[in-house]
């Protein structure tokens, strides 16, 4: 959910959608460390962004190329960060919350025996039980990121300051995007069904669950869905870009109720949204913490009002 959606509520009722790595001189030992980082990336099949094989080069932060200061090679919070390689028990917890969210929010299998009143209930559930499966089932690999980032606070904030320019950007081209197509083609004018339902589960619930929920455990729960996996997954076996594309439009069309023309129309401000959550992605070097903190942020600025 991002915050352009909750402020485009016209159109009320419908089905239940988604709410939501001997002694040297110090440099040479920097080097060899740089290309040992890389021989892992090799051994994992993941692709470190930066390399001309990415397609991405290049950090946001800038550097004079010293250890430490921001510089490609070292990069963001985040950069070089080590891969884990998961146990059975987090294997089974990242499982579980692949089938919930699956089955809960794309496929939306609730629906065929939830009745309409109750699906807003089991949303709310859903966002809860796969938040605790899915920090557990990825809970080394968050605490890693977290723990680069607060080593270097001033560079995680220069970064998300970045990141609010690029959604700002990306969000509101898309917004003129969606508003032109609306004029032209037909039936395009109708309010996105999503937008209507937050309302209505913001008018039910107390505020504090809320903030919780929609505010917080949602956004997380769908960075891990389609940055932390999808984007990933998709980029081993391609490249950044189409992980990046792919994880974009499926985010965008979660917000969809039907196949009609202001739906698909209405979505795009989000597939915009997923875009730019994207690319903070692959430029903090997969740290998770960053998507997921402008995420958080987003949906808090769109609910507070409403509360």
């Amino acid at each position: 959910m991002s915050a352009g959606a909750s402020r485009r509520v016209q159109d009320p009722g419908a089905s239940e959608p988604s709410l939501l790595a001997g002694v040297r001189p110090p440099r040479e030992a920097e080097g060899s460390r740089g290309r040992g980082a890389g021989a892992d990336d090799g051994r994992t099949g993941s692709r470190r962004v930066g390399s001309s094989r990415d397609g991405l080069p290049g950090d946001w932060t800038p550097g004079d190329g010293s250890p430490g200061d921001g510089s490609p090679g070292d990069g963001p919070p985040g950069a070089g960060a080590p891969a884990h390689r998961p146990r059975g028990h987090d294997v089974v917890l990242r499982a579980a919350f692949v089938a919930g969210y699956v089955c809960v929010f794309l496929l939306k299998l609730p629906t065929l025996w939830v009745p309409e009143g109750q699906r807003h209930g089991l949303t709310m559930t859903a966002y809860v039980v796969l938040f605790v499966l899915g920090v557990l089932g990825w809970r080394t690999e968050l605490v890693d990121r977290f723990r680069q980032v607060v080593a270097r606070k001033r560079r995680a904030l220069a970064t998300l300051g970045l990141g609010f320019l690029l959604i700002i950007v990306v969000e509101t081209a898309g917004g003129l995007a969606a508003q032109w197509l609306s004029e032209v083609v037909p039936g395009g004018r109708a309010g996105l069904v999503n937008d209507s339902n937050v309302m209505a589960v913001v008018d039910r619930y107390p505020p504090w669950v809320i903030v919780a929920v929609l505010a917080v455990a949602g956004p997380i729960v769908e960075e891990l869905f389609f940055r932390q996996l999808l984007l990933t997954g998709v980029a081993r076996f391609s490249r950044p870009w189409v992980g990046l594309l792919v994880s974009s439009v499926l985010f965008g069309t979660l917000h969809m109720s039907s196949l009609h023309a202001s739906e698909w129309i209405g979505v795009i401000p989000h597939a915009c949204f997923g875009l730019a959550l994207g690319v903070v992605f692959l430029r903090t070097r997969r740290n998770l913490v960053f998507p997921a903190t402008l995420h958080v942020l987003n949906n808090l600025s769109a609910v507070l009002p409403m509360i």
